[in-house]
């Protein structure tokens, strides 16, 4: 399979641009600061104090867009789905697998 077509695969209907999703973001706008409490996402990584995640697929569903990350967790790596959305400046990540979600603000 050639490269353009494998990333067209993997990435679904993403344009080129970047995701609403991406920047760093955290609980609070003082919190930002907090190199503990900030989160850094990618459209391919999840960066945050208690370690990081690569997204192996992501998809946009109307304004959402739905990844599934594989996250370190002691000695193992499992996948864990997600969905990101930004509502109103906010940034609301889903954990359908744990039924838990995150409000996080733009730093």
């Amino acid at each position: 399979m050639r490269p353009v077509a494998l990333a067209l695969l993997l990435v679904g209907s993403l344009p080129a641009a970047a995701a609403p999703f991406e920047g760093t973001w955290a609980p609070t706008f003082p919190a930002c600061a907090d190199p503990d409490a900030a989160v850094k996402l990618y459209a391919h990584r999840i960066e945050r104090a208690g370690g990081s995640c690569g997204i192996g697929r992501l998809r946009t569903e109307g304004n959402a867009y739905d990844a599934v990350a594989w996250c370190r967790r002691g000695l193992a790596e499992t996948p864990e789905r997600l969905r990101f959305e930004v509502l109103n400046g906010d940034l609301r990540i889903t954990y359908p697998d744990r039924g838990d979600r995150e409000r996080l603000v733009r730093c």
